[in-house]
């Protein structure tokens, strides 16, 4: 494993780091860093609206709820009623 990818598992890598792998060449280092909680809320939502990186956004933890209740409308899947 490499040191970068190490360092995706560690809470002490900064948020701007976290950002610049997003441009990163591996896709999986790419994906990993769209979906890291750390990643700054404005990126993190232009990195919905991009291809290569819209999945791993859609997971990312700090996802506001609001946002993904668009995600779903977005999607045409339907909220569930309340039991």
């Amino acid at each position: 494993m490499g040191a970068v990818v190490r360092a995706l598992r560690t809470p002490w890598l900064p948020p701007d780091r976290v950002a610049e792998l997003l441009q990163d060449d591996n896709p999986n280092l790419h994906r990993d860093a769209a979906a890291d909680p750390r990643l700054p809320l404005p990126l993190l939502l232009e990195a919905l609206e991009e291809t290569r990186l819209a999945a791993a956004a859609a997971r990312n933890p700090a996802l506001l709820t609001h946002v993904m209740h668009e995600l779903l409308d977005r999607a045409g899947i339907a909220a569930q009623p309340d039991s």
